[in-house]
């Protein structure tokens, strides 16, 4: 947000700043889980596969859209307890999703917190891309290639049995692609 004017007209649906960019939060969180949703329902109904795709979607929302990305991981994070809780909330929603799917696979895995482990999966998932943006876009691994990554560590950090971590494994060459050149500066 930081840079851009708003239209005069906008004051008339907002009292102030905070609660635009409290929209803008709330907006792009239902922007996420819909990216989400779609995956987890294209991807049947194996919890562990569910998963999978969740991560990569997330991934590839954020580094498609590295502005939001930034809004989410970096600008709105700091900017005060009302837009921090607006954050917070958008990302409690998916770690709550995530939670229920490892309560769903108690027994098939081992013993775990569910809520602590959702946490740091969501936070794995934040933190990567955060530092896969940082990057000169010439040095990022393709998005689809962070996202296996992403998804494989979270499900190996999980206990997932080696056949749902590896499934969807590529041997091709990685080549580099120009990735949008907007990365996240602090």
């Amino acid at each position: 947000m930081r840079g851009h004017w708003l239209h005069p007209a906008s004051s008339q649906y907002f009292r102030n700043k905070d609660d635009i960019f409290a929209a803008v939060l709330e907006a792009l969180g239902e922007q996420v889980s819909s990216a989400l949703n779609e995956a987890i329902q294209a991807s049947g109904s194996e919890v562990l596969r569910q998963m999978k795709a969740a991560v990569k979607a997330l991934v590839q929302f954020l580094a498609e859209n590295p502005e939001k990305a930034r809004i989410l991981i970096v600008e709105s994070s700091g900017l005060g307890r009302r837009l921090e809780a607006v954050r917070r909330r958008v990302i409690a929603s998916h770690t709550r999703s995530v939670e229920q799917a490892l309560r769903a696979l108690s027994g098939r895995l081992p013993p775990l917190e569910p809520a602590t482990v959702a946490s740091c999966w969501v936070g794995a998932v934040l933190e990567a891309v955060y530092h896969w943006l940082e990057q000169p876009s010439e040095q990022r691994l393709l998005s689809e290639d962070l996202a296996e990554s992403i998804a494989r560590f979270n499900l190996r950090g999980i206990g997932a049995p080696i056949e749902s971590v590896e499934e969807g494994k590529h041997d091709r060459k990685r080549e580099r692609r120009n990735q949008p050149a907007s990365g996240i500066s602090t």
